[in-house]
């Protein structure tokens, strides 16, 4: 058996050129026994990844025999005679330094490619081939130029990879998983991961132990599975960190407790399942952190459980299909809703960015889902409002309707009530100083008072009943010391001769001839009967004692008035006063239950 796999072995070094077999290396005889068996060619002294012999970091190492030429790879891939005799599991290395540079363009590789724990001395050129698998897990590598590349299954740069200069994977097509987990790559102030246009059909991995000095793009991607960044370092201080302006992601995007100093940048992307950013870090001080400016999300984006933005958030124009959960996150500075359209929103107090950093104009949501110890009352929710960086009244309306539809009128009329002041503030802040001003300061202050800027029009009852009472304790008075008197010619005589009017003649009722005045078209007869008594008679106080509940109430409106409030001038004004403004409380009170008073 042994003489069989010998003779296997030896037909395949007899296929090598001339210019490759003259002297071989060790590591390179056992690549051409091990390639036609699917083995892995163990160039070093073991095939155990934690042995520091096997650390491509110390590949200068290495002496000269765990060398394998790039061109003798290239040849097994690309000869049609020498590609045949490699076992379908394809050539796998292990702890060899691949000398020259690895050029596998355009070239269609009928088996796996694996370099694990190798060495590449220079750039690999890979861009445009077509191959079942790439694994280059745990190697060291300059750049990778796999532009255009065709990779049936999977490929990996994983469990300690680590390139030094660019990875192009422009526009390729990767038939399984991208994982570039643990994975180490290096270019400052380049693309450490340039894949634009590049199609994944599973999950692409930059997670667990991921590092990068420079840009990860995926600009216009297409992957099918999940984009996993979890645990994961970039570190690309003012600049990009991570672009994936309108990439489509099937699965799901997650960022948890990912740091990333630099901009994370998803402009446009869509994202089949949710956006996870828990317990993230995000931001150099450069002024943005996260942007998700018109981002699609069919399931929910959290920003919760200590996630911490140092710089803006822009989630202008997303549409989030199901919740944007930021309760337990930190917002440094901007937090950007501009037209934003999610499901619910679920947030805490502590969550809120400083008063001048929120931004709600167009912001439209179906639901407050903070469950019930959170902050979902108008009171509260105001305070929310408050922190925008300039008055907007589309927020204000957006939030009296969540409130209405869950059934809070009282706390939608509430923030109803609060556009409208403040709308009105503004307008007044804007105006010239002057009467204009004034005279506008004036007209809110009298709508306010009587409807509530027609969202209270019960207001203006509560004011007709105040001004009602007003009239009774004044003439109350009046009638206690003589001073109203009949409007009849012949009952006003004996008034003045007895001291009060006919039995037959209707008695003055202070309260009813105050409604009279104050209600419009409200009569009973009191206004026809009586009026202040033009030369009223000096007399005491007197009233016919009265007993029960009824006297003590009358008992309240003995108030002690001035002298002048009851002469007959100061009367008739009172009178007309309360029949001027009980035209206008009704006036008012009509325009706003009908709506013709509505909100700014």
């Amino acid at each position: 058996m042994a003489d069989a796999s010998g003779q296997h072995a030896k037909g395949l070094e007899g296929l090598v050129p001339q210019r490759l077999g003259v002297s071989l290396s060790v590591a390179e005889r056992r690549l051409l026994r091990a390639a036609p068996k699917g083995e892995y060619a163990v160039c070093g002294p073991t095939d155990d990844a934690k042995d520091p012999a096997n650390d491509p970091a110390k590949a200068d190492n290495w002496c000269p025999e765990r060398e394998v030429r790039s061109d003798l790879i290239r040849w097994l891939c690309i000869d049609t005679e020498a590609s045949k005799t490699v076992d379908p599991r394809g050539i796998r290395i292990y702890g060899a330094k691949i000398t020259d540079k690895l050029d596998l363009s355009n070239a269609t590789v009928p088996f796996p490619l694996g370099l694990y724990r190798c060495r590449l001395a220079e750039e690999a050129r890979l861009e445009y081939v077509r191959i079942p698998a790439l694994e280059l897990w745990g190697s060291s590598t300059g750049s990778i130029n796999a532009d255009g590349a065709e990779v049936r299954g999977d490929f990996f740069l994983s469990r300690g990879f680590s390139a030094l200069g660019q990875v192009r994977l422009l526009g390729a097509q990767i038939g399984g998983d991208l994982d570039c987990g643990d994975g180490t790559f290096e270019n400052p102030g380049g693309e450490a991961l340039f894949a634009d246009g590049a199609e994944v059909k599973g999950t692409v991995r930059l997670s667990g132990g991921f590092s990068t000095g420079g840009a990860v793009r995926f600009g216009n991607a297409r992957i099918g599975g999940d984009l996993v960044c979890d645990n994961g370092n970039f570190k690309n201080p003012g600049c990009y960190a991570l672009f994936a302006d309108r990439a489509d992601v099937k699965g799901s995007v997650f960022l948890r407790k990912v740091s990333i100093k630099g901009q994370v940048r998803l402009r446009g992307a869509q994202i089949g399942g949710d956006l996870e950013c828990d317990g993230g870090t995000f931001g150099d001080g450069g002024g943005l952190a996260l942007n998700l400016d018109s981002v699609k999300v069919a399931g929910s984006v959290f920003l919760r459980n200590a996630f911490k933005a140092d710089d803006k958030v822009i989630l202008w124009g997303a549409r989030v299909g199901q919740s944007l959960d930021c309760r337990g996150g930190r917002f440094g500075t901007l937090l950007n809703l501009d037209n934003a359209v999610v499901g619910a929103i679920a947030d805490d107090e502590a969550s809120w960015p400083g008063k001048g950093n929120l931004v709600l104009d167009g912001f439209v949501y179906e639901r407050i889902a903070n469950g019930r110890n959170g902050p979902n009352d108008a009171r509260t929710r105001l305070e929310w409002l408050d922190r925008q960086k300039e008055f907007k009244p589309q927020p204000y309306r957006q939030l009296a309707k969540v409130l209405r539809e869950r059934g809070d009128d009282g706390d939608a009329k509430l923030v109803l009530f609060e556009l409208e002041k403040r709308a009105r503030a503004e307008d007044r802040r804007r105006l010239l100083q002057g009467p204009i001003r004034w005279f506008g300061f004036s007209e809110d202050i009298l709508s306010d008072v009587t409807i509530g800027y027609g969202i209270y029009p019960g207001r203006a009852i509560r004011c007709l009943g105040a001004l009602t009472a007003l009239g009774w304790i004044v003439y109350r008075r009046a009638q206690r010391i003589g001073a109203m008197a009949p409007t009849d010619k012949d009952a006003y005589v004996e008034f003045h001769d007895q001291g009060h009017a006919p039995a037959h003649y209707p008695p003055f009722n202070p309260l009813i001839y105050s409604l009279e005045n104050c209600v419009p078209l409200v009569k009973f007869g009191q206004d026809k009967c009586w009026q202040p008594d033009p030369n009223p008679q000096p007399r005491a106080a007197t009233l016919a004692p009265v007993a029960g509940w009824w006297a003590r109430l009358k008992n309240l409106l003995l108030v002690r008035l001035p002298d002048r409030a009851t002469t007959p001038l100061a009367l008739f004004w009172i009178r007309w006063l309360m029949i001027g403004l009980g035209w206008l409380l009704a006036t008012f009170f009509v325009a706003g239950l009908t709506g013709i008073i509505k909100t700014g």
